[in-house]
């Protein structure tokens, strides 16, 4: 008798405890949701200017032409600093810059900071500067969005 009284009393308890966890899991995804949702539209309301909330992207954005082309044209109008090159210092610096909707760049800085040879980092600049405009922006569920973009630039003697 004691057996019958336990399987009435566990049955019933199991059987909500799995209710609550659906709920729970329906809930806890719905949330989910909503969170990310809301990330993806903030990005419509951030300021021009602005870098914050930057989420992964469904496609990143691209020079036009490719990374050989960039790469090429960076070669073309890059001019050593000449005394960096008296010097014989090489290096590499890291840009970062956000890739706007239309194309455009906003934001360009430098993420290295060469203290021997600081005009390095302003001829990585002033190059990719001009391909503001040039750039293919990413996308965001079928919608362009501005996303930040890192590029390393070699500065090599030899």
């Amino acid at each position: 008798m004691c057996m019958k009284v336990l399987r009435l009393v566990l049955v019933p308890t199991f059987f909500l405890s799995v209710l609550q966890a659906q709920h729970f899991d329906t809930t806890f995804h719905n949330s989910v949701q909503a969170q990310m949702d809301s990330l993806v539209d903030s990005s419509k309301v951030l300021p021009q200017k602005a870098t914050k909330n930057i989420i992964a992207l469904e496609k990143m954005a691209e020079y036009r032409g490719g990374m050989n082309r960039l790469y090429g044209f960076i070669a073309e109008k890059v001019s050593y600093p000449y005394r960096c090159m008296e010097a014989g210092i090489e290096g590499i610096v890291i840009l970062e810059f956000v890739v706007e909707i239309d194309g455009s760049l906003s934001n360009v800085q430098t993420r290295t900071n060469h203290k021997s040879c600081p005009e390095m980092d302003a001829e990585a600049i002033r190059v990719i500067t001009k391909t503001s405009g040039k750039w293919k922006p990413a996308y965001q569920r079928d919608k362009p969005v501005r996303s930040r973009y890192r590029l390393p630039v070699r500065f090599d003697l030899g």
